[in-house]
């Protein structure tokens, strides 16, 4: 009975969990525009920036999947999400090229801790199956 009553919640907010989580579908293209209108930075400097960044969350990807291991598939997806505000907040109101790219490589690493929302979906249709 506490497995429905938790995959009746899942399934009440996953889909807002990922209408406000992903990418749109511009998103580089406006992330670029924000980078060089906004922040004004070059174009080599957005490409040293994504390159660090997914460097930094390939290095990191053992580490977080350990993370993830000991804190589990919620806390993970939790984690992740706030993650995802922080390095907002960080690029949006960020003054120097340093505090950008620290807020992009939050946000990279943030996604490796998201992912785990897909394994809760996953989890949560094999419970559905085994009950019906």
């Amino acid at each position: 009975m506490e497995n429905q009553k938790y995959i009746n919640r899942f399934i009440k907010v996953y889909p807002y969990l990922k209408g406000f989580t992903d990418d749109l579908l511009f998103f580089v293209a406006i992330d670029t525009l924000f980078l060089t209108i906004a922040k004004g930075l070059s174009v080599q400097q957005i490409v040293f920036l994504t390159a660090i960044s997914s460097i930094a969350s390939l290095i990191g990807r053992i580490t977080i999947v350990n993370i993830i291991q000991k804190i589990g598939n919620t806390y993970s997806a939790r984690l992740g999400m706030g993650l995802l505000l922080i390095s907002s907040i960080i690029i949006t109101f960020g003054t120097s090229y340093l505090w950008i790219m620290l807020g992009k490589i939050l946000y990279q690493i943030a996604w490796v801790f998201k992912e785990m929302e897909n394994v809760m979906l996953k989890n949560n249709l094999d419970v559905i199956r085994k009950i019906q």
